[in-house]
């Protein structure tokens, strides 16, 4: 549903996969083997193939040329799948993060990169209302200790791994760590 959301399909191919899929799987049920072996030979392909057509349009969506609420969406709905790894309650999904301010790492008004860098997803980070106010047009490096103190993984990720290990690290470990911020880490982050 996110891919199809994001490439703006028609949705009733999404439905007619999901239909087709269930079916499938409820007549595999019993044999566990089944349904792997149709997931990895049915579903995976699929998939695999939408993956490059999504990474491009990703690339090319920015906060000027993007609904917002959209872009929201997508880095809120990133933070819901590593508190889930996490084992956090993630009952109310990306409505549990409402107090956020999405953040430009690199400032918008900068003028060391172009706009399609400056307004990239990867540029982008959620953050608690009124850091992104304090931090305004501060440098990244400037801006890396306000990152540290983020409760959002995403953010904090930023700043440098956690010293932990299980759960929270593979939940840090999706998230792009910087020691210093241009085009190549947005491109990467991105």
């Amino acid at each position: 549903i996110f891919v199809n959301k994001i490439l703006a399909h028609y949705t009733g191919s999404t439905e007619k996969n999901f239909i087709e899929w269930g079916k499938a799987f409820a007549a595999k049920k019993k044999n566990p083997s089944e349904v792997n072996d149709y997931i990895e030979n049915v579903i995976q392909p699929v998939l695999a193939d939408e993956k490059p057509k999504l990474e491009a349009v990703l690339i090319k969506s920015t906060w000027k040329n993007t609904n917002r609420g959209l872009i929201a969406w997508i880095l809120k709905r990133c933070e819901v799948f590593a508190a889930h790894i996490c084992k956090d309650d993630i009952a109310k999904g990306v409505d549990l993060y409402q107090n956020t301010d999405i953040e430009h790492i690199e400032p918008q008004s900068s003028t060391e990169l172009d706009d399609s860098y400056n307004h990239a997803l990867g540029n982008l980070t959620i953050q608690e209302k009124g850091f992104n106010r304090a931090n305004g047009k501060l440098k990244f490096d400037q801006k890396l200790s306000s990152y540290g103190k983020s409760a959002f993984k995403m953010t904090n990720a930023l700043h440098g791994m956690p010293q932990t290990g299980g759960v929270t690290k593979k939940a840090y470990e999706l998230f792009y760590t910087a020691e210093k911020w241009g085009a190549t880490e947005i491109h990467d982050r991105t």
